[in-house]
């Protein structure tokens, strides 16, 4: 006798949305977490490849834990549409479980190609930083706060050259009031704010430090605290901010990187920048247009950095469909401030200026400037071979062939839920 069959024979009902759970076949498994496991599905009616997150409903210490956790994930993705955010496309429950049907990423995490290419040239990590701060300061402006953003939650679209980058796994994201403070422990230690971590309350600085912990790990191919340590003394560096631009991993990254890295590291939230602050930083700005646009439109009196604007989505009755781009309308910047060819010397004025005179409303309400302003000069970059060459000894791989690790330690990292980490079949769930 089936379980179906052995409800029925109980008088008791499923749940008026458990008819969809036959419209998606599973086919394998993407990842596990505490609560739940996540597997690549198709959906029948259209053949189409979506992400099927299921959570038991029992079996836990507080069921009624897990069902708040589970309808605070649902109310929050319902409120967002963002090109660079996941997508919740529909939800159902059945009696033991829920389901929620996200986009599927198919390109996998970034910590993959962390890992992979050992570390990124500037110019691209500042397009993954931007693309991160754009959609984390989209979910500010909601006041919501993810407080699990790491690489293995940021997930690219395709396997295509630039694909777009998106946050996913919003388990622990809420939705924070003004002057609210948050308290509950949680999200990855290693990229967990001090004021998490202390436990003294957090908000939306904490999705700062975090991103400051991801350019850390884009730039050089390791965290910026040594996870290999005892879990007390890594506690303790976190929440001093105790941390080191390694010789000779930074010697060839440039004193604007470092600068903003510096700059989300800082261990009191408030002397943080905000995500719409944090996205006209200069280094941001030497090496993206995007960057550029967004501060000649905060110069231009628009104090709110321009960012696309959402329609609030439900869960869909009908066949979830892809996302259309018309949900999406993005703000025209009011002028470009690319400097003209020959005239290299235009931005670095410019964002001089525009900082100093902004300082007062670009930082923190001390007027104190969250990052000095400084020429903008490349400097030398070492080429990877270069770096492995001059690393010191055990630090990096000795063949040419390997790539940096996430740590001159020994490093591994926990498996994301949306990552692929098994190929098995899945079909029952």
């Amino acid at each position: 006798m089936t379980l179906l069959d052995h409800i029925k024979n109980l008088g008791i009902s499923q749940p008026a949305t458990a008819g969809k759970r036959k419209l998606y076949k599973t086919t394998k498994v993407l990842g596990e977490g505490t609560f739940g496991i996540v597997k690549e599905a198709i959906y029948t009616p259209t053949g189409r490849l979506v992400a099927l997150k299921s959570i038991k409903k029992r079996g836990h210490d507080s069921p009624e834990e897990v069902e708040a956790a589970v309808r605070r994930e649902m109310t929050v993705l319902e409120k967002i549409r963002h090109p660079n955010i996941i997508s919740l496309l529909d939800w159902f429950e059945t009696k033991e479980k829920y389901y929620l049907v996200f986009d599927l990423a198919t390109g996998g995490e970034l910590y993959d190609q962390i890992a992979k290419r050992g570390k990124f040239t500037e110019r691209d990590a500042v397009r993954i930083v931007f693309t991160i701060l754009s959609a984390v300061g989209f979910l500010h402006d909601r006041d919501i706060v993810h407080r699990d953003l790491k690489p293995e939650n940021l997930l690219y679209r395709t396997l295509e050259e630039g694909a777009d980058l998106v946050i996913a796994d919003f388990g622990v994201a809420n939705i924070i009031h003004e002057d609210e403070l948050l308290k509950t422990l949680c999200g990855s230690p290693m990229y967990a704010a001090p004021e998490v971590i202390k436990r003294t309350g957090h908000g939306k600085p904490a999705d700062l430090w975090s991103i400051g912990v991801i350019t850390y790990c884009v730039l050089a191919g390791y965290p910026p605290f040594d996870f290999a340590q005892d879990m007390p003394d890594l506690m303790d560096a976190i929440t001093h901010a105790r941390f080191h631009f390694d010789s000779p991993y930074w010697d060839s990254i440039s004193t604007e990187a470092k600068d903003f890295v510096s700059s989300l590291l800082r261990v009191r939230p408030n002397e943080r920048p905000t995500a719409r602050q944090a996205m006209i930083h200069p280094w941001l700005c030497k090496h993206s247009q995007r960057a550029r646009d967004a501060l000649a439109a905060f110069d231009a009196g628009d104090k709110k950095v321009p960012a696309p604007v959402a329609k609030p989505v439900t869960p869909p009755a009908a066949p979830p469909t892809a996302p259309e781009k018309e949900d999406i309308t993005h703000h025209v910047p009011r002028k470009s401030i690319s400097p003209p060819p020959g005239d290299e010397e235009e931005l670095p004025n410019l964002v001089e200026r525009v900082w100093s005179a902004h300082s007062d409303s670009l930082f923190n309400p001390r007027g104190k400037l969250v990052s000095a302003i400084r020429t903008v000069q490349a400097m030398r970059r070492l080429s990877l071979k270069k770096i492995r060459e001059a690393a010191v000894a055990g630090a990096t791989p000795t063949s040419s062939s390997e790539s940096l690790p996430l740590s001159p330690q020994t490093a591994s990292a926990p498996a994301s839920v949306y990552s692929p980490t098994k190929k098995e079949d899945a079909t029952s769930s």
